[in-house]
């Protein structure tokens, strides 16, 4: 299964090219760049990470384009993960599947099944030919339900990745899809249509057969899922986007996080944008909206937004969460930050200590001919602003040669920031 056209390295790569145009001073030490190493997992990640019950990360590991390239071997296939941040919630994700899985072999669940095709969605199927008479046997309930479906097409029509489906919401099958997720602690969300897949089934034999779901049902083991689920590392912001989205289906989800970005001084505009962006699930939305929270109302908060709005694959969308969250971090542990600011669609950060940041979410380093490039543009790079230092925020690791160089060239350097799969 691939992850998408870009993923978290091309997009950053995407960016280094928008860089590399501009005039860059020549390279500083040696001429001969390294190149893109591949990794051995073995030696890279941590054993429960390397291997579970449901999955082995295949050994090498390509680096190319600042995103470690996994290749992970599960009882569903092949699956083609790029970047730290996504490898985490896949792991996550498999773990839910097998338990899902497991749930779903009881005989209980089988007669659910049978009991869910024999009569709950003919009756609306009468709703979806003749809404106006239906409605009047469904009641009023059923009506408050169809004029919020209604509400979400005079929005424009249009709703993110995976969101739920309208006849699904009416149903309470989409709600009963969001408490097991919230049991699994999963996105309900997710572009894993495994994971998808396993979760309508088990919904609709929970509420059209009547089985009853209990957090116990799938209960998760200590293994790697559970304990890389999110790569942010921010428990309580995870409890709060858990709780979210499971409280409330994808309108409700979608107004709590407009009123959010509103106090935060953002546009309608930019809201609509945002939130309406085919690419970024409600669930990744909330996370993106928490972190930015964190941050607070500062300057260029919006710009920070339209970047993540390039974003055209799960991975990307990933690499901007990510980016968010280590943004979120040097504002709450180091100093609180004055401005987010772009250069040419990468974030950067200037803080109250007066130091440049530039948050990367590159899983591994080395001293490549982009990684020339972006440092010397990022040298360049003269927002008007006062600047003690400029720093590299790294959520991964650099090789000795790219922190050779960089030293040399004149960065502060901060990496390993987020790494919580690797030994």
């Amino acid at each position: 299964m691939k992850e998408g056209i870009l993923g978290v390295g091309c997009a950053l790569g995407l960016l280094v090219g928008s860089l590399g145009a501009q005039e860059a001073s020549p390279p500083v030490a040696e001429a001969v760049h390294e190149g893109y190493p591949v990794l051995k997992a073995s030696e890279l990640l941590r054993p429960e990470v390397l291997k579970g019950p449901y999955h082995t990360v295949l050994d090498a590991v390509p680096t190319q384009g600042f995103a470690n390239q996994y290749t992970v071997q599960t009882n569903w296939g092949i699956f083609n993960v790029r970047g730290n941040a996504l490898l985490a919630k896949r792991i996550h994700e498999f773990e839910a599947i097998a338990r899902l899985e497991n749930a779903s072999e009881s005989e209980e669940f089988e007669r659910s099944l049978r009991k869910a095709a024999a009569s709950p969605l003919k009756a609306i199927g009468g709703a979806i030919q003749d809404p106006g008479a239906a409605l009047k046997g469904l009641g009023a309930g059923a009506e408050r339900l169809f004029n919020k479906v209604g509400e979400g097409f005079e929005r424009g029509g249009k709703k993110s990745a995976n969101t739920d489906n309208a006849m699904e919401g009416i149903l309470g099958i989409s709600k009963a899809k969001r408490d097991i997720a919230a049991y699994l602690k999963v996105d309900p969300y997710t572009d894993n249509q495994i994971l998808q897949q396993r979760l309508d089934d088990v919904a609709r034999a929970s509420f059209l057969g009547g089985i009853v779901v209990k957090a116990g049902t799938f209960a998760l083991s200590a293994g790697a899922g559970s304990a890389v689920a999110s790569v942010a590392g921010n428990a309580a912001l995870a409890d709060d986007v858990t709780n979210m989205v499971h409280a409330n289906d994808p309108l409700s989800l979608s107004d709590l996080n407009r009123d959010r970005l509103r106090a935060l001084g953002i546009s309608e505009e930019g809201i609509d944008v945002f939130l309406e962006h085919p690419n970024i699930t409600p669930w990744q939305q909330t996370v993106l909206v928490g972190n930015l929270r964190r941050i607070g109302k500062v300057e260029g908060i919006e710009d920070f937004l339209k970047m993540v709005g390039t974003s055209q694959a799960t991975a990307d969308v990933e690499f901007f969460a990510q980016t968010s969250g280590m943004m979120a971090d040097y504002h709450e542990r180091v100093s609180p930050l004055k401005r987010v600011l772009s250069l040419s669609g990468l974030p950067a950060i200037h803080a109250g200590n007066n130091a440049l940041v530039i948050p990367l979410a590159v899983d591994y380093g080395s001293w490549s001919e982009p990684a020339d490039r972006l440092s010397a543009a990022i040298m360049q790079y003269k927002p008007q602003v006062e600047i003690s230092e400029r720093r590299l925020w790294i959520a991964g690791r650099l090789s000795e040669r790219a922190q050779k160089e960089l030293k040399a060239r004149g960065f502060e350097l901060t990496d390993g920031t987020n790494i919580p799969l690797y030994r």
